[in-house]
């Protein structure tokens, strides 16, 4: 009984389902009878709109044109956009079919096409298209999924990838041919692994630039790829080098020459002298020599920098009386805005003889004065003229100091006992510039006719200015010059932005950035960016940004001010975590499916069942282990100013291929 059951079951089925094949090569002929332009449009609609337009967009399209639609079908009712059977008549098989069809739906009219069929037809393929863009939506996460992961790496095993691969230098000798014969304003990197070159803004280059890489990756390469292009654009280049490396100078020298730009160096073999506080008025010198100091106490360093404004304030006001007055042999050498000059002065007892030697100039000057004027009376007591100018300034700057009207010889004995917490303060100040004045280097930094460099003059005129630090020699006080050197050049970028319309900009280039950075350096760097300042910091790990030893903490802060990173091989597990999360994530899918074992006891084979799970995840644009493995020349570059294809993997090209 239950056998013939089934048996009427099965052929139910099969009657059932030769029906519903009748009726869908029905409603196919139909289709292709009455709405074949309706499909044409549809389709082409349908890529349009995927390609080119956003959701919102193509669903105020999809209901404007259901609106219209609705209405054409009130007025002109649904019979305009089955007049294109028209199109068929000629053809023998479909003639009985339209002639039943005529007869029908237009009492025997025939079909004829008019301006009603086309503008419905293009309604209802706008709404059609609509409604298909989110069926493929749809389609593309829950069905046609397929890993963008998955992808990359069929690619990077296919024999296109290995032949670029072989070839890469020919092919980045071709694109930087190319980039040295355009002039479009970009910094040419070198190219991605589709052969496509690497290019971006100079203008990205102000919001400042990390270039991170063990030793030997390439990475001050890299940093001349991009100062090229500064020499393009008659940018000035400061470039400081923390290695001191001779061969360095020669390879900026080979890249200035190639450009028509001429090179000065600062270096214990160099000629060139270096004054660090050469420009700037009183809070801009104050705030350069505060950036080179450390301290252990927020208190000490609030006070100081009060201390140290009061004494450029005292020496920049005095230079300006020596000008006028001229040189009075009684105070020694004249006053200068030079490190020298500084350093004599944050000394108490050396700012009261200054003080006192002005104080006496006026009252010998006042007297003899006085003396002239009643030469032919009996002399005797005599007042002081009325104050002047300068008397005035004397006077303000003993009070500020010694909070006295005047000073006496026995004030000068006493000065060191009565301001001991003063010259504690003045004396940790002089401290850390005697490190720098009094060692091997210390006489470069003293001014000297025709030998000194100018920077301003230097990169306004688009040249070259490196700075040779030999850390082996120097390394105990190579932060102090490094941040003069990027202090100093802040300001005068600052400075010329805001005096001359023609301004450029300036490309600072801080190798070895960790070993001399600090937060102060940071804050400058970030004010300078809006003057047309760009620096590229180089570091070997970001841990060169947080070193406990030299007491530097200033990953945050740095990473915070950059937003264009190139960065190579990694060692540290640690750091090439948080550089894979620095470069960013993108969104992926994640595939898993079933297995599984088929066989007997003997023999069992894994299989792949039908059944799996498809989520969405985010996936590392670039892993901590590729990061580890990345080889030397390699890099990836990660650009926070555009919103596209703002991260790739770089094939650094090599700059001095073509310059001789």
């Amino acid at each position: 009984m239950s056998k013939v059951k089934e048996e009427i079951k099965t052929s139910d089925e099969q009657v059932g389902e030769f029906v519903g094949y009748g009726l869908l090569l029905i409603l196919v002929i139909v289709t292709l009878v009455f709405f074949s332009p309706v499909l044409v449009i549809t389709l082409i609609c349908t890529i349009l709109m995927k390609t080119f337009l956003s959701s919102k967009v193509s669903t105020i399209l999809c209901s404007l044109s259901l609106l219209f639609f609705v209405c054409c079908i009130y007025f002109w009712s649904g019979l305009p956009i089955l007049q294109f059977a028209e199109w068929w008549k000629g053809i023998k098989p479909f003639e009985p079919i339209l002639k039943k069809a005529e007869e029908l739906i237009q009492h025997s009219s025939p079909f004829s096409v008019t301006i009603k069929s086309y503008i419905m037809s293009l309604l209802l393929s706008i709404i059609i298209s609509k409604i298909l863009v989110i069926v493929v939506n749809r389609l593309g996460v829950t069905f046609f999924t397929k890993e963008k992961e998955q992808k990359l790496e069929n690619y990077k095993n296919s024999n296109k990838y290995k032949q670029m691969y072989s070839s890469k230098e020919k092919h980045l000798n071709e694109i930087q041919k190319k980039y040295r014969k355009d002039n479009k304003n970009v910094v040419c990197l070198g190219m991605d692994i589709y052969k496509k070159a690497v290019n971006f803004s100079i203008k990205d280059l102000f919001t400042h630039c990390i270039v991170q890489g063990t030793t030997g990756t390439g990475k001050t390469y890299m940093m001349y790829n991009i100062m090229e292009e500064g020499l393009k654009e008659n940018l000035g280049v400061i470039f400081v080098d923390g290695k001191g490396d001779p061969k360095t100078e020669k390879e900026i020298k080979k890249i200035a020459d190639f450009y028509g730009k001429n090179l000065y160096v600062f270096s214990d073999r160099s000629k060139w002298h270096y004054n660090p506080v050469k420009y700037g008025k009183a809070t801009a010198i104050k705030d350069r020599l505060m950036a080179v100091m450390d301290w252990s106490e927020q208190y000490y360093k609030n006070e100081s920098e009060n201390t140290l404004q009061q004494i450029i304030l005292f020496i920049q006001e005095y230079i300006k009386i020596e000008k006028k007055s001229g040189h009075r042999t009684t105070q020694g050498n004249p006053l200068k805005n030079d490190l020298n000059t500084y350093m004599r002065f944050l000394n108490l007892t050396e700012i009261a003889n200054y003080l006192f030697q002005e104080q006496s100039h006026f009252i010998v000057s006042a007297a003899n004065q006085n003396l002239s004027d009643n030469f032919d009376d009996t002399p005797h007591s005599f007042e002081l003229p009325e104050e002047t100018e300068n008397t005035k300034i004397c006077k303000k700057y003993i009070k500020l100091f010694f909070n006295k009207e005047q000073l006496t010889i026995e004030d000068l004995e006493n000065i060191e006992e009565e301001n001991k917490e003063k010259n504690k303060l003045i004396r940790g100040l002089r401290t850390q510039l005697e490190l720098l004045m009094y060692s091997d280097l210390g006489e470069k930094f003293e001014e000297k006719d025709g030998e000194t460099l100018d920077i301003k003059e230097i990169i306004s005129n688009g040249d070259i200015v490196l700075f040779s630090l030999d850390s082996n020699n120097y390394d105990s006080f190579i932060s102090t010059i490094g941040r003069f050197i990027i202090s100093d050049c802040a300001y005068i970028t600052t400075e010329l932005y805001g005096q001359t319309d023609n301004f450029n900009g300036v490309l600072g280039v801080f190798d070895e950035f960790g070993s001399y950075g600090n937060d102060k350096i940071i804050s400058i760097l970030s004010k300078a960016r809006s003057a047309k300042m760009g620096a590229i910091l180089g570091i070997q790990s970001i841990s060169d940004l947080q070193n406990k030893a030299k007491d530097i903490d200033i990953k945050e802060q740095t990473i915070d001010n950059c937003n264009l990173f190139i960065l190579g091989r990694t060692n540290s597990p640690k750091n090439t975590e948080e550089i894979a999360g620095l470069i960013g994530t993108y969104k992926d899918i994640d595939r898993t499916v079933m297995t599984e074992n088929q066989g007997g006891k003997l023999f069992r084979l894994e299989t792949q069942g039908e059944r799996g799970t498809v989520r969405k995840v985010n996936k590392f644009k670039f892993s901590p282990d590729e990061i580890k493995e990345l080889p030397n020349y390699q890099f990836y570059y990660v650009n926070k100013n555009i919103e596209d294809s703002n991260s790739k993997k770089v094939f650094a090209r090599n700059v001095f291929n073509g310059l001789d």
